[in-house]
């Protein structure tokens, strides 16, 4: 995935969120992990924080998505650090209450 195809999936989740279409956001999702299998960079993009957002997706759903991308790739640091920084920032929320 490339950085064009980054930018517009991004746009897509946004313009389909703005519409109350999260369906077809998950069928976006669908769509990215089935075809790129083996490759952790769907859940990365699933999981950012925009796309999140967009999506509904709060921490336990983010953090699923991204096991799943760690366990395609388990050298793949990015996935390792991001699924660190989300239960971080789950703990924190989870303290602040």
């Amino acid at each position: 995935m490339d950085g064009l195809n980054r930018k517009a999936v991004n746009y897509l989740v946004e313009m389909y969120g703005r519409l109350r279409q999260k369906d077809s956001i998950h069928k976006l999702f669908r769509y990215l992990i089935e075809n790129n299998p083996g490759s952790p960079e769907p859940y990365l993009l699933i999981t950012s924080e925009g796309n999140a957002y967009w999506a509904g997706l709060g921490y336990d759903e983010r953090i699923a998505y991204l096991k799943k991308g760690y366990e395609t790739n388990p050298k793949h640091t990015k996935t390792l650090y991001r699924l660190g920084e989300l239960y971080y920032k789950k703990f924190l929320d989870d303290y602040k209450r």
